[in-house]
């Protein structure tokens, strides 16, 4: 079972750094003009992962509790209403 908790977990933390790391590059590569180099980009991602792993950390449990009470039917809301 802890084996269970602990794959789940990198499995969380994974997603989520990967996840956040993705839309932070998007949002920053078309407001600037869509001027970064390839190698600009793999640096950026870099940062952006580690960036989200300790905001991982830090709100695992408010991710988690919050992911817990979500319906299915509420998802396009909570993306709708996100700041940008």
């Amino acid at each position: 079972m802890g084996r269970h908790a602990g794959r789940q977990l990198a499995s969380s933390a994974l997603s989520f750094a990967s996840t956040y790391a993705l839309g932070q590059m998007a949002q920053r590569y078309y407001a600037g003009g869509r001027q970064l180099s390839a190698l600009q980009l793999k640096e950026l991602y870099a940062s952006l992962t580690e960036q989200a792993r300790a905001l991982h950390q830090r709100y695992h449990g408010q991710i988690q509790q919050r992911a817990s009470t979500i319906e299915p039917r509420q998802l396009l809301s909570l993306v709708r209403e996100s700041p940008v």
